[in-house]
């Protein structure tokens, strides 16, 4: 009985502390940009992944993976111009969804310009993402990015 009671805690001790590896675990970086021009500005998204993980589109059939989400906090002090923009994807069908699924690998940059209705302000994005690999799928995370105009 001991040596069963001995082997259930190990054995909730490696899931538990494997579990934390996996939760700290992550194989991208985001990074954000904005690029001014007087009362214009684009802001550059960009995620860079680890060899072998992949993030999705935005543009993700709703039966497929997470989509790429990107939110842009409202504020009085700019205006979105039009939507954000992502380069070409990888586009594949995916049977498991029974659907095509569209993603990116290595490095990509999403692109959003905007208006500014008075001076240049901080804004702060909201992306939620998923990435996968051949062999696994994180769930979706959010990160939260602060964007800083150059003085």
């Amino acid at each position: 009985m001991k040596f069963l009671l001995t082997v259930l805690v190990l054995a909730l001790t490696y899931s538990n502390s494997s579990f934390a590896q996996t939760a700290l675990f992550s194989p991208i970086e985001w990074s954000a940009k904005l690029l001014q021009k007087k009362a214009k500005g684009t802001v550059q998204l960009t995620a860079k992944l680890q060899p072998g993980w992949h993030v999705f589109s935005q543009f993700q059939s709703s039966k497929g993976p997470t989509a790429t989400h990107i939110q842009f906090v409202p504020s009085p002090a700019y205006q979105l111009v039009g939507k954000t923009i992502e380069p070409a994807s990888i586009t594949y069908y995916e049977k498991l969804f029974k659907a095509d699924v569209k993603y990116f690998e290595n490095e990509v940059t999403f692109h959003q310009n905007l208006q500014w209705a008075k001076k240049p302000v901080p804004i702060k994005v909201k992306i939620e993402y998923m990435v996968c690999s051949a062999k696994e799928c994180l769930p979706p995370d959010e990160i939260e990015l602060d964007i800083e105009p150059k003085a």
